[in-house]
């Protein structure tokens, strides 16, 4: 809906449906299935200040699928939990070479769902808020050269748990990527580029702490006619780093007791990778 030449409003509904069906391999006779579906609504309210500036405010309801076992097994538990949330922010544009975008925003889960590693379901731990701030970035500093860089600021919490033992587990407070982009007009591309995850509690009062990374990789590649050659590079620093990581309670040989500590996968190392790839 266009107001005016400054203000305009959108507004949409998008339903899902879902069936969920879970057989067990350990029990032929086990075989169970669950249906739902749900819809969200949305909006969106743009004014436009001028030519290079845009603010908007936009709202709407989302929500996230459980996983199928929990689904069919646990019919007291939602299976598509509702998220509803609302941002306010702005875009701007200074001629053809920079773009900016930036927000505020809030969002509410009603249910929040975390992995356990004993039984290999997510169990039921109640409803979470965030808030935060976004800002990204794109510069077209020459022709072929690209730069661009992405920050997200979060702030985590369970609602309905004390204060100081009501930390999301694993959710981080910062999260970052960006990097430099070539396109030349002789067939070579490629980028530079970083990815960083903050530190985050491993569990609910933030005693034990899932440490964070950052990680640069870089890409190359070189198209003639139809054939395409490319060369890839992994952690190119060979910076040692956690990927996947739990605070999991565990206890070994001579032990007097149980603990909770970080289970960790480690990060691929210096990794390179090269490549020839044929379009028709």
């Amino acid at each position: 809906l266009l107001f005016t030449e400054k203000i305009s409003l959108n507004i949409g509904i998008r339903y899902d449906y879902f069936t969920f069906q879970y057989k067990s391999k350990l029990n032929d006779t086990l075989m169970l299935n669950n249906s739902k579906g749900i819809a969200s609504p949305k909006c969106n309210l743009y004014y436009k200040i001028g030519q290079e500036i845009q603010l908007y405010l936009s709202a709407g309801s989302g929500f996230h699928s459980n996983d199928a076992r929990v689904s069919v097994l646990r019919k007291d538990i939602t299976s598509l939990p509702k998220a509803y949330s609302i941002d306010f922010g702005t875009n701007f544009k200074l001629k053809k070479k920079i773009f900016v975008n930036s927000a505020v925003w809030f969002m509410y889960l009603q249910s929040e769902y975390v992995y356990g590693g004993d039984d290999g379901l997510l169990g039921l731990s109640g409803s979470t808020r965030r808030f935060g701030i976004d800002l990204s970035a794109r510069y077209q500093l020459l022709k072929w050269l690209f730069i661009d860089a992405d920050l997200n600021l979060a702030h985590p919490r369970f609602v309905d748990l004390p204060k100081g033992k009501n930390y999301v587990t694993l959710a981080p407070n910062i999260t970052s990527v960006g990097g430099i982009g070539i396109n030349m007009k002789k067939g070579v591309s490629g980028s530079f580029r970083y990815r960083h995850l903050g530190k985050r509690p491993a569990i609910e009062d933030n005693s034990v702490i899932a440490s964070g990374y950052f990680i640069m990789d870089a890409v190359l590649n070189y198209q003639w006619k139809k054939i395409t050659i490319n060369l890839s590079a992994e952690n190119i620093f060979n910076r040692k780093w956690r990927e996947a990581q739990f605070g999991t309670e565990s206890k070994l040989k001579g032990e007097p007791k149980p603990i909770t500590e970080i289970h960790f996968t480690p990060g691929i190392p210096f990794f390179l990778k090269g490549g020839i790839a044929f379009l028709f």
